[in-house]
């Protein structure tokens, strides 16, 4: 595994999907736009979320890289509320069923 293998996240996307109703939650809502591009030298790559989840708005940045010791793609999270842990590539495609190319 490799950094350029996630060439083809690059670009703009529409989010859109929900989060179904529980017995105890209604069901949440989520639209917004998630956009990917290298920084300069293409070792990293920036991920901006702009989504509303329910009434919640999230904006995060995220930088992904590929970590030489793990042999994994990793990112660091930052939201506007928070410093998020590093997490590997499995959890970046997770709900990749929401993403619809622009």
């Amino acid at each position: 595994m490799n950094i350029k293998q996630l060439d083809k996240f690059v670009g703009q996307w529409i989010t859109e999907g929900k989060i179904p109703a529980t017995g105890t939650t209604p069901e949440i809502r989520i639209s917004g736009t998630d956009t990917y591009g290298w920084l300069p030298g293409e070792f990293f790559l920036l991920h901006r979320v702009n989504v509303v989840v329910g009434t919640d708005i999230n904006e995060t940045f995220e930088i992904i890289g590929f970590d030489k010791l793990k042999m994994s793609i990793q990112c660091n999270t930052m939201t506007i509320k928070e410093i998020r842990d590093l997490w590997l590539l499995p959890a970046l495609t997770k709900y990749g069923h929401f993403l619809v190319r622009i």
